[in-house]
């Protein structure tokens, strides 16, 4: 798991292929994200960025301390849901 400070912006990836491995699109492309100790957020285009065929990526401002779970979601042709987890350290200054 990656571990960030308080207030790092990071860009999340996501690449989708075919069942032949070739870069493909899905119709639909949506970041779900469970900050620490808050309400699920779905971030959607123009929030998440098409970088070309099979590419996306979505800036996530990190600023909350604790464990933070995304799940990118597709619909169409790839069909994926796939997830990680990311930490931020508490900061006993608050920054």
């Amino acid at each position: 798991m990656r571990e960030h400070d308080r207030g790092d912006a990071v860009r999340l990836h996501l690449t989708t292929t075919d069942e032949d491995g070739a870069a493909s699109d899905p119709s639909s492309v949506t970041l779900h994200v469970l900050p620490p100790f808050d309400d699920e957020q779905v971030i959607t285009p123009p929030d998440v960025a098409h970088d070309g065929t099979g590419l996306y990526s979505s800036v996530l401002t990190l600023n909350k301390p604790g464990l933070w779970r995304y799940r990118w979601v597709t619909t169409g042709v790839p069909t994926l849901a796939e997830g990680d987890a990311l930490f931020v350290r508490y900061d006993p200054f608050g920054n």
